[in-house]
């Protein structure tokens, strides 16, 4: 027969709050102070009540105590589901600390002498100390606090009225008041225990709960990279062959209509291009996927090649591009990422262009300002109003492209341009009036600002005028798996006068080839990667040159292959800039 759990006035809570209650029951008694107490009360009473009748309360004294250890060691750790299973027997014996209890103290009275007033008031003031103390037994529930507060009047009461005839009743009053109080006192203690225990699971839920969200976000970052990664190398592969094939195409259809249509699938092609490639650029930032490589980056290389970079666009607008260093300036590098302060100038410039009408300027500045150095991107467009300036952060939000021109973008310029300021440690501001134009400033901290440092190697040699002359008869190894990417390159290459061994395994390559231009997909069939075969490749021919591509979004491998010196673009890789990287390649 199991007990109802009731019974231990435990039925308002949990079963883990009402074992953690009876835990800290256990775990409050003192055991030292019920033999101390004993001992002071034989002491009082051993030259003036019967030996026998004291060594009686003593016996049952030392036995009640023995047993309290006992079960003290035996249910001060209890769990959860020996607490469900409590039976009677088991509950009864765990009730001993009221029974017991109340009835060894309350047998107190058995010790009074009538006529020595002195040695009766201690017994009553340590029955009285003993009481308080009891206090402890709170966490146990109503039914022990009661249980002893009745044995011990009970046992009490009765010697009063032989030991104090004349004030029994005065005396029973106090003591019933007395025990009322202390249980009052009992009770609260008892639901504040409760309430405090209640609070600690609430924190201790709370802080399980923050665990576990944490780990289900760093889980779902995890498997939001992986998905990226692959999405981002499969859907490059089809779009970096329709862009090559495009191109192809346009080199072999005359002029006319049927010219007009391909420029137009390029110009889509395009469009797509960058719009995947800001959507990788946005969610590899927003996720923490992108990690920086900071590094000395002269301001006198970064900023010419940028507006280098738009100098044409700008004039074929009828703008005037325009850059202005500061002379403090110009002797000195920042240490930071160059490729994305380079890839956010560039957004800042492109914006700038876009939303400018013909015959206005676009400047690039960079001034030394207290506390950093200011990079700044001002026009003279169409301004953006101050209810307007916190939205032209938001992706995909374009306030004067209504009907969505994708010649203007898709919207995500100024998000990137953002997301990077906040990993570069700049501040990005806006200023902006209607009809006067805007200014866009990237604001880094004066620790970024260091001496230029010694020139080293010299830059990467230009493209010809006319590359086709560069590549006719060379003899070009292209190392690609994906069927699609592979056909469309020699069909592109091919156009080009370019000789073209493939292979789709690299390991099927061999060593009498002896290619002048190796073109190597990073990820490749088997353990090894287009990094480790191109190394080993260009040190088989010394006389070969060669170029890496790669749809792979991880910061790793760009950071490998400029280890090993590999030049690498990523796909979907415009073909003019292919063409032109080949050209200045070539031996």
């Amino acid at each position: 027969m199991r007990l109802p759990f009731a019974l231990f006035n435990y039925q308002a809570y949990s079963p883990q709050l009402a074992t953690e209650l009876l835990a800290l029951g256990w775990g409050s008694l003192r055991p030292w102070l019920s033999p101390l107490a004993v001992g002071v009360v034989a002491a009082l009473c051993w030259a003036v009540v019967d030996h026998s009748l004291l060594l009686s309360w003593l016996a049952f004294s030392a036995v009640n105590g023995a047993l309290g250890l006992l079960l003290r060691r035996r249910y001060q750790q209890i769990s959860v589901m020996a607490l469900q299973e409590l039976r009677i027997g088991e509950w009864l014996a765990l009730l001993h600390g009221g029974v017991l209890l109340g009835a060894i103290w309350g047998a107190l009275g058995l010790l009074l002498v009538p006529g020595l007033a002195n040695h009766n008031l201690m017994i009553v003031m340590i029955y009285m100390a003993v009481s308080v103390s009891a206090a402890s037994i709170a966490s146990f529930g109503l039914a022990h606090v009661l249980s002893a507060s009745a044995v011990s009047l009970g046992l009490l009461l009765p010697p009063l009225h032989h030991t104090f005839p004349g004030h029994w009743g005065q005396l029973a009053v106090m003591f019933l008041f007395f025990h009322a109080t202390i249980i009052q006192a009992v009770l609260v203690r008892h639901h504040g225990n409760a309430r405090n225990l209640m609070l600690e699971q609430e924190k201790d839920r709370l802080l399980e709960q923050q665990r576990s969200a944490a780990e289900s976000a760093q889980r779902a970052n995890r498997e939001k990279s992986a998905f990226l990664a692959a999405a981002s190398h499969d859907l490059r592969q089809p779009l970096h062959a329709l862009m090559l094939t495009s191109h192809a195409l346009r080199m072999r259809v005359p002029e006319g209509e049927s010219r007009d249509l391909v420029d137009r699938v390029l110009e889509a092609g395009q469009a797509l291009s960058d719009q995947f490639n800001g959507l990788m650029d946005l969610s590899k930032l927003e996720g923490g996927a992108y990690r920086l490589n900071q590094q000395p980056t002269p301001l006198m290389e970064l900023l010419p090649r940028a507006i280098a970079s738009h100098r044409q666009i700008a004039e074929h607008k009828g703008l005037r591009l325009r850059l202005k260093v500061d002379r403090r300036l110009q002797r000195r590098a920042l240490d930071t990422d160059p490729t994305l302060l380079g890839r956010a100038i560039h957004n800042l410039l492109d914006n700038a262009i876009k939303f400018s009408p013909a015959g206005r300027g676009v400047l690039l500045s960079a001034r030394l300002r207290r506390g950093g150095v200011e990079l700044a991107v001002q026009d003279q467009g169409i301004g953006i109003a101050a209810a307007e300036v916190g939205q032209v952060f938001k992706p995909y939000v374009q306030l004067h492209n209504p009907t969505r021109d994708r010649s203007q973008g898709i919207g995500l310029g100024l998000s990137i341009v953002q997301e990077a300021a906040n990993l570069l440690g700049a501040r990005l501001r806006l200023h902006s009036q209607p009809g006067r134009g805007s200014r866009f400033s990237l604001d880094l901290p004066e620790a970024a600002l260091i001496a230029l440092p010694a020139r080293g190697a010299t830059a990467a040699p230009v493209a010809d005028a006319a590359p086709v002359l560069r590549l006719r008869d060379r003899h070009l190894l292209l190392v690609e798996d994906d069927p699609m990417a592979a056909a469309a390159l020699q069909t592109w290459a091919g156009d080009w006068g370019l000789r073209i061994s493939h292979r789709s395994n690299p390991a099927d390559v061999e060593e009498a080839l002896q290619p002048d231009l190796i073109l190597c997909d990073v990820r490749l069939p088997g353990e090894r990667d287009g990094i480790d075969w191109l190394t080993d490749w260009l040190a088989q021919w010394p006389e070969a040159r060669g170029l890496l591509l790669s749809g792979e979004l991880a910061a790793e491998t760009h950071q490998r292959a400029e280890q090993e010196g590999l030049l690498l673009l990523t796909k979907p890789v415009p073909p003019d800039l292919l063409l032109r990287t080949l050209a200045g390649m070539a031996p």
